[in-house]
């Protein structure tokens, strides 16, 4: 988040006019950390999760590490690691979280040749290849 979330919060005072000049400012990156992120992505993900797993001490899959992922309300597709997020996912927080390049399949790639990132993904979505 930038480092002054006391001004993005204050873009949404003032009068109307001026919060919606505000807002349209705003990128949805930020939006989404004053609101503490996608509920939704989050809820599919855990949905999704093999409820009985638990990460161990360190991370099972590292940065550059390729790997065969499940999707938020998609398919399985093959994608490299991009980051490694603390134990923030699962049921009460058992499990790391990733950011991953996913590459989608052949008509996807069309439209995204450099594939995606996708957000805490959940280890237990995560396969190696």
């Amino acid at each position: 988040m930038t480092d002054n979330k006391k001004e993005l919060i204050e873009t949404l005072t003032g009068d109307i006019e001026e919060r919606m000049k505000k807002l349209e400012a705003l990128s949805d990156a930020d939006l989404e950390e004053i609101s503490g992120g996608s509920w939704a992505d989050d809820w599919a993900q855990w949905l999704m999760c093999d409820k009985s797993y638990r990460s161990g001490d360190t991370p099972k899959y590292s940065v550059g590490q390729k790997v065969r992922v499940y999707v938020t309300g998609r398919n399985v597709y093959e994608g490299v690691i991009v980051s490694v997020g603390g134990k923030t996912g699962g049921i009460n927080d058992t499990e790391f979280v990733y950011s991953i390049r996913v590459y989608g399949n052949q008509f996807q790639q069309q439209f995204h040749p450099e594939g995606w990132i996708e957000e805490r993904i959940y280890e237990s979505n995560i396969y190696p290849l």
